[in-house]
């Protein structure tokens, strides 16, 4: 549903809040600040993490 109206929204802020409610069904947007060691991501992993992301997005 998010996808639908991130595509077919009438306005820019209509397709911003569906992306920020799809972000958020993925846990994008969590609300805490995590600490992380940023690690450098080669093209192909980077590209694996997209996927697994865009997988648990839309299978879900």
């Amino acid at each position: 549903m998010h996808m639908y109206g991130s595509v077919n929204a009438t306005s820019d802020s209509a397709r911003v809040r569906a992306l920020e409610l799809m972000g958020k069904t993925i846990g994008l947007f969590t609300g805490q600040k995590k600490e992380e060691t940023i690690s450098e991501l080669t093209a192909a992993e980077l590209e694996q993490e997209i996927l697994k992301r865009l997988s648990r997005l839309f299978d879900s």
